[in-house]
């Protein structure tokens, strides 16, 4: 489990009941001699642009994700690994992931993954992580590698981490 908890915004903070992204372009118009569709009140420009808005006191959960893996080594250079995750945001599916780790060094290890759920739906990775050292960590991977390669991708992603164990 990371990052549970929740957070309290006071009273005067800003509350806005979409959870959305609003792109304005402008008003589109047909007919510049009818005029009835340009006169528009205040109200709708507000909800254009996202300003009704509200100041209230509120508790709001961070988003916060739980997991379950099961590791196994059924050779001494290879490792494997299915897992379930679930992260408290709107629109988030279970994901159910396999991976494959080998094993070329007991400092190294790289590995592929396959996921299913969150916010799309299949996935492929490539992560490489090491321990050069006694206390050094290095992480490094690309968790969408279908994202990267399709020119249709929603998005591409990369990560990296350098951590200091004790």
């Amino acid at each position: 489990v990371r990052d549970l908890g929740v957070v309290y915004w006071n009273d005067r903070s800003l509350y806005l009941d979409k959870d959305t992204v609003y792109a304005y372009e402008g008003l589109y118009v047909d007919n510049i001699f009818d005029v009835g569709d340009l006169v528009v009140d205040e109200e709708y420009f507000r909800d254009t642009l996202a300003l009704n808005y509200a100041t209230k006191a509120q508790w709001r959960m961070l988003p916060s994700q739980a997991m379950v893996r099961l590791y196994t080594r059924p050779w001494q250079r290879v490792g494997l690994a299915v897992s379930v995750r679930q992260v408290v945001i709107p629109g988030f599916v279970p994901e159910v992931g396999l991976q494959a780790w080998m094993h070329p060094s007991n400092a190294w290890r790289w590995g592929l993954a396959v996921r299913y759920g969150g916010f799309t739906t299949w996935q492929a990775g490539l992560q490489l992580e090491g321990a050069p050292g006694r206390h050094l960590y290095l992480h490094a991977e690309l968790p969408d590698l279908v994202g990267l390669a399709s020119p249709e991708g929603l998005g591409r992603a990369a990560n990296a981490a350098l951590g200091w164990r004790f």
